[in-house]
């Protein structure tokens, strides 16, 4: 009966005292929050307890009720006057309380990423100063660590007595020790530290002595400062890396055991002779010959055995025709150089062999179309340095009263008269001839080394002719015999047409 009876109350109209127990549990929960003394969050609580029961209770808990208002008068009458206004402000302060609460967290929340980011930045800072002095340290101990220059990795050398080994480095030693190791053709190694013969010069001669010769094999090496010591190698510093060079007996040894041609070029007249094309390979009259002569030689027993195993030219540039018969051809780097090679006979008598020309050429004085006067004397004439044309033009210029102009590339002097840099040029026919036909260029004189009894003697041939160096004497005969036979049937003639570089009648002279 008095349960359902509470059932009853509970479910009921809510009564003042049910209202004034909500009231007293808002209360005590904000006394609670806001960390007043716990005392008087459970006397709220306990207030409140006594009105809940005092609701469920109805009549019963008169007296109860009647003590309570009596004890709680002044507070009890206030909220049963501002029961509304009560709850509202206890609403607006728990809101406040949970707005205060979440704000505080937000911020705590703030701080800990924040704390974390200035340490992870610590962190970084840290670790960039450590990278910083780790890169210090490997570039202070780069400059102890020579550069390995010549012979460039992988180059090769037939008929040679000696290689000069050379390097650089940041700082300059008195001493450098030179480690190398030689494979022979059993395999079998052997390794040995020298010192260096011009510590100076960065460079080394191998073998040391001049009556010494380096014999066939593959050579690895490296370098370091320092010295022997008691016949043992002391370095001051690291080691560099290796470089590898190959030593073969002959041109033709090399030919044997590689299946194909080494040959040298140079790009840097960038004529229909030799350039290259828009894909980077080896273009014109020179480029399509060296093709030529590669499937012929390549059918040779005597240089091939085998024909089926055969492969294509292996093309090495170099930066001038100068580098490419002094380090490519006396240097033993290469079996044969084209790239309209003037023959002559200074250059014969250093050692380099010529085949017949393949190609006749003159020396010809260009000036822009549009020039006024003529006059050679007190010009400027320009000439590609380190060839015959340079010394061509130093005795034109010592005649004439002109000043030579050395010039790096067939193209720095297209470049040089055509912005004025330059009134003249001293060229090729040969590789002007197209810009002679189309009218780029006008001809001054057309045969200038009739006028240079030097220059005639140091040709030493009737005639200026393009032709083919080797080192080899045996390979030069090969190479010319191949030659005429290209004369004989016309394929010679078929290149010049193709690249427009046949030979007409002479340009008429403006001079």
């Amino acid at each position: 009966m008095f349960l359902s009876t509470l059932r009853h109350r509970a479910f009921a109209q809510p009564s003042q005292a049910l209202w004034e127990s909500a009231v007293l549990l808002l209360l005590s929960i904000i006394a609670f929050s806001l960390g007043l003394p716990g005392w008087i969050g459970w006397v709220l609580v306990a207030f409140s307890l006594a009105f809940l029961f005092a609701h469920l209770s109805g009549e019963r808990s008169a007296p109860i009720t009647n003590w309570l208002h009596g004890n709680i008068g002044l507070t009890a009458g206030w909220l049963r006057e501002n029961l509304k206004l009560a709850t509202v402000s206890a609403l607006i302060t728990v809101s406040g309380f949970l707005v205060l609460n979440y704000t505080n967290g937000l911020k705590q929340e703030i701080d800990l990423v924040r704390s974390a980011s200035d340490a992870e930045r610590s962190q970084n800072s840290e670790a960039i100063r450590n990278r910083d002095e780790r890169i210090q340290n490997l570039l202070s101990a780069t400059l102890n660590v020579p550069v390995l220059l010549s012979p460039q990795n992988a180059r090769s050398r037939a008929s040679v007595k000696h290689v000069v080994l050379q390097w650089a480095s940041q700082l300059a030693y008195e001493h450098y020790l030179v480690e190398i190791t030689r494979f022979d053709s059993f395999g079998k190694f052997t390794t040995k530290p020298i010192p260096a013969t011009n510590p100076v010069q960065m460079s080394t001669l191998y073998p040391p002595g001049f009556t010494d010769s380096i014999g066939p094999g593959i050579y690895f090496w490296r370098v370091a400062a320092g010295d022997l010591d008691a016949g043992r190698a002391s370095p001051q510093g690291s080691w560099s890396g290796y470089y590898r060079f190959d030593v073969f007996g002959s041109t033709i040894d090399r030919i044997h055991q590689n299946h194909r041609l080494t040959v040298g070029v140079t790009y840097n007249q960038n004529s229909d002779f030799m350039r290259r094309n828009e894909d980077g390979e080896p273009y014109g009259f020179d480029a399509e010959l060296m093709g030529i002569l590669s499937k012929k030689l390549g059918c040779d027993s005597d240089l091939n055995p085998n024909s089926s195993v055969w492969g294509q030219p292996l093309v090495i540039e170099y930066p001038s025709i100068d580098s490419l018969l002094r380090i490519g051809v006396l240097g033993g780097e290469v079996d044969l150089a084209l790239s309209s090679v003037t023959k002559t006979l200074y250059r014969k008598n250093l050692g380099i062999n010529f085949t017949q020309g393949y190609f006749d050429s003159h020396l010809v004085l260009l000036s822009r179309p549009s020039v006024g006067a003529l006059a050679i004397r007190d010009a400027e004439v320009g000439a590609i340095e380190k060839t015959t044309n340079a010394d061509a033009v130093k005795e034109l210029c010592h005649a004439r009263k002109c000043t030579p102009v050395p010039l790096k590339s067939f193209q720095d002097m297209l470049n040089a008269l055509a912005d004025g840099t330059v009134k003249f040029i001293l060229v090729d026919e040969a590789l002007s001839l197209q810009m002679i036909h189309h009218k780029q260029v006008r001809v001054v004189i057309h045969d200038v080394a009739k006028a240079l009894p030097n220059y005639e003697s140091l040709i030493g041939y009737p005639k200026e002719q393009y032709a083919i160096a080797t080192p080899d004497e045996g390979l030069e005969l090969k190479l010319t015999r191949i030659l005429d036979d290209l004369q004989r049937d016309g394929t010679l003639q078929h290149l010049k047409e193709k690249y427009e570089l046949a030979e007409g009648p002479p340009a008429k002279e403006s001079y």
